[in-house]
């Protein structure tokens, strides 16, 4: 079987090798970037989610209407410019009217320029080199990247759509013990600590912890006693402060743009433009890996010898998105290019970034060499409009290649003109995200459950997808096929599905299997917490407390209303091989420069080392060894900044854990049900990591990831 599995991967890398080869060897067919004369945009919907199609049929009757008259606003339909209207809604779209189409999509894609539901968009020429290398190579994406074109998947509506989710009001948590919850009225809840005990506990509008002693008045009600626990607890209270009712400051002219601020705007009631002044580039590169460095300075030279743009600066003197007159090198107002920009709070990146200023009469003929030397040098960027209104232009209008890095959505939200001190409700990490609307009060994990998601237009995703499931229900697993899953508005999931239920006493037994299957299968999976068997938490459970690997595809947020009860798991019948990994290492991470993700990581690092009697940063004497060897569970070194430390595997801030895999599993239930939004203060991002002596593959291959799936410095696996 182990054979089979190698086969089935490997020939997936043959047929992908030798495509490439056929392109390599074939100028005629691939032809360079300098003739690509003709894109495509791709507006991605959910299927299964009876909002998004009527957002994507919005988009479509507005675009017919703005950039018509067309022969059909239907697949197949024309315009006179040379537009065609491709799969049910996407265009065909002549390089001469890229930069109009391309803005209007980045803009009109948001659901609150007029849709009502965020859709996700897919840029790519029509190189010649065929539509599977146009996809995986030179597709820029705005919104969440996609592992492939689910428009094509066929759909047929075959349930009604459940209840809306309904916000949850006048609630706050007290979690006061390991593995107990108990919600609480609001009312008091802020002075709710315990009596004549030493807790941690955290409240208010600040997420920070503090150890202290409380007594409470005889009109206070005592949260210990509320919540019946025992005289030692931890004690954490969150209960939602103030935060902004509507989201009109996303779409008001950013204080410091002034100058590209003008009529048409997008929509009543906004002061951005609906008309992009310019460009700005920000091509990511890694500080401490050497050759991302290196690819740094040829995209440089690339670009330079292309279009022949001097190496002489442009400052944005004026502001965050100070129109120039020529396309430049763009820096800060001090005149130079920051070599750490994550250093600052108020930056709005977490890595290093090399910026180019394009104009709009630039825009056509500098865009298809940007995605093609983006991709010849294996280089990440955000490439945003400048409508005027910077929290909006960076984090909801912009083009990502590559790996989607994260924004310092801290740093972009001060720079948006945004006062409060929470984090806003638009930002999918933020405990009062709109969009997700999930239930957190289940925290008894009874279960596991693995979900294996494929295309099934694919032979291969297919193949590799039903061969690992039936390897699994062969070791006793129950199981379970939803080939249509992305056609039902209940399902969650957005293309075809396997799910597997794991017994609780079976997670670290089948670890070691899953991750070796998975990797060689090149599988994309959701590895996720059962709290309630009702389906109750599924919201959470799914969004907040899986750990994923491979591509991370978006949910169905709507179908977290419907209550979906999961399998009974049933025991094993025999513990496979995989992987030698008796340790791990879990790293919380968050971005450097976002504080509100760096305070709810040192948060729930407080609440573990409370659980566990464990203390912070004793385990250091191997550092910066990649795969230490410590023997037991304990805290390990804490980097702020490992972007400055080439030995550094990690590239943003984290608090590092080494866990004997007999600790794996109550550590695994603890943080994932404590890393949450509403349980942190803002979602931790976690890295697990199999020691098995294979530096690169278990960093890489083997790991599981939840929250943003952070790139690695590569170079260290090899130091």
């Amino acid at each position: 079987l182990q054979f089979l599995y190698f086969i089935a991967t490997h020939t997936k890398m043959i047929r992908f090798g030798a495509l490439l080869g056929l392109v390599s060897a074939s100028a005629a067919t691939c032809a360079p970037w300098s003739d690509w004369n003709t894109f495509e945009i791709h507006a991605y919907w959910q299927q299964n989610n009876k909002k998004s199609t009527a957002a994507k049929e919005w988009m479509k009757s507005k675009f017919c209407n703005e950039f018509g008259p067309f022969s059909s606003c239907a697949t197949g339909g024309s315009s006179s410019s040379g537009i065609k209207i491709i799969e049910d809604f996407g265009i065909s779209v002549p390089k001469t009217d890229l930069l109009q189409t391309v803005a209007w999509f980045q803009q009109n894609r948001d659901a609150y320029v007029g849709s009502g539901k965020d859709l996700n968009i897919g840029v790519n020429p029509v190189s010649g080199c065929g539509d599977n290398v146009d996809y995986s190579n030179y597709t820029l994406y705005v919104g969440e990247k996609v592992e492939f074109n689910t428009n094509s998947l066929s759909v047929s509506f075959n349930e009604t759509v459940e209840k809306e989710p309904v916000l949850k009001e006048n609630l706050g948590y007290c979690f006061l013990k390991y593995g107990e919850v108990k919600e609480v009225a609001k009312t008091g809840v802020t002075s709710c600590k315990p009596s004549g005990t030493n807790c941690t506990w955290k409240e208010g509008t600040d997420y920070t912890s503090t150890g202290g002693t409380y007594n409470p008045s005889s009109s206070k009600e005592d949260c210990c006693a509320q919540c019946g626990l025992s005289k030692e607890c931890v004690v954490s209270v969150f209960v939602p402060p103030a935060a902004e009712t509507d989201h009109s400051w996303l779409y008001q002219c950013s204080k410091d743009c002034s100058d590209v601020c003008a009529k048409p705007y997008p929509f009543e009631g906004s002061t951005c433009s609906s008309e992009s002044k310019g460009f700005h580039l920000h091509l990511y590169y890694i500080n401490n890996n050497p050759a991302s460095v290196d690819n740094k300075q040829n995209f440089h030279d690339a670009m330079k010898k292309a279009f022949n743009i001097p190496d002489t600066v442009c400052p944005d003197t004026g502001g965050h998105e100070m129109p120039h007159k020529s396309s430049c090198w763009l820096v800060g107002p001090q005149g130079t290019e920051t070599t750490y920009p994550q250093d600052s709070q108020t930056s709005s990146f977490v890595v290093g970034t090399h910026s180019l200023y394009v104009t709009t009469e630039d825009f056509n003929n500098f865009y298809p060499a940007i995605v093609s030397f983006r991709a010849q040098y294996d280089l990440d960027f955000l490439f945003h409009p400048t409508f005027g209104c910077n929290y909006a232009d960076h984090q909801r209008w912009s083009l990502h290649g590559g790996s989607h890095w994260a924004n310092n959505k801290y740093g972009i939200a001060v720079s948006g003109d945004y006062s409060y001190l929470n984090p806003p409700s638009v930002d999918p990490q933020s405990p009062f995200h709109v969009e997700f609307n999930v239930d957190e009060s289940c925290t008894d994990i009874s279960s596991y459950v693995i979900t294996v998601l494929y295309n099934p237009h694919d032979t291969i995703s297919s193949g590799n997808a039903a061969n690992f499931y039936t390897a699994a229900t062969k070791l006793g697993l129950k199981g379970s096929s939803d080939p249509s899953a992305y056609t039902k508005p209940s399902s969650p999931f957005t293309t075809s599905v396997y799910q597997l239920s794991v017994a609780h006493s079976d997670l670290v037994k089948l670890m070691p299997w899953f991750l070796l299957q998975r990797s060689t299968l090149n599988l994309n999976t959701v590895l996720s917490p059962v709290t309630d068997n009702t389906g109750k938490c599924q919201g959470s459970d799914y969004s907040y407390r899986s750990l994923f690997a491979g591509s991370k595809y978006s949910f169905n947020v709507d179908a977290f209303a419907t209550l979906a009860a999961y399998p009974t798991p049933t025991p094993m019948t025999q513990t496979p091989s995989g992987l030698t990994a008796n340790n791990f290492i879990l790293y919380l991470i968050y971005a450097t420069n976002n504080k509100w993700q760096q305070s709810a990581v040192n948060s729930l690092a407080d609440e573990i080392s409370f659980r566990f009697g464990l203390k912070r940063k004793e385990c250091k004497s191997s550092y910066p060894n990649p795969e230490p060897s410590y023997g037991k569970l304990c805290f390990m070194e804490e980097e702020q900044q490992p972007y400055k430390n080439k030995k550094s595997p990690m590239t943003e801030g984290y608090i590092g854990m080494y866990v004997p895999v007999d600790s794996l599993q109550e550590i695994l239930d603890f943080v994932l049900l404590r890393k949450t939004p509403l349980s942190a203060g803002y979602e931790v991002d976690t890295l697990l990591v199999p020691l098995t002596g294979s530096i690169s593959s278990d960093y890489t291959r083997y790991s599981l990831f939840s929250g943003t799936n952070w790139r690695n410095n590569a170079a260290a696996f090899s130091q």
